[in-house]
């Protein structure tokens, strides 16, 4: 049988899928003061993503 994949038809299994993307539909904030009075305001948890290091990983 012949090898009929290609670059294109394995990138677009590495790329992420709509349901993995939903994490863009959420409203950041880089303030948390400004993110506490807003959740406050609204009724709405907040969710304190915390990091130190490197963002890629690398340390």
């Amino acid at each position: 049988m012949p090898h009929t994949e290609t670059f294109e038809s394995r990138f677009e299994l590495v790329l992420p899928r709509s349901v993995e993307e939903k994490w863009r539909a959420v409203g950041w904030r880089t303030n948390l003061m400004a993110a506490r009075d807003e959740a406050q305001r609204l009724g709405r948890p907040v969710f304190l993503w915390i990091m130190v290091g490197n963002p890629q990983g690398c340390t």
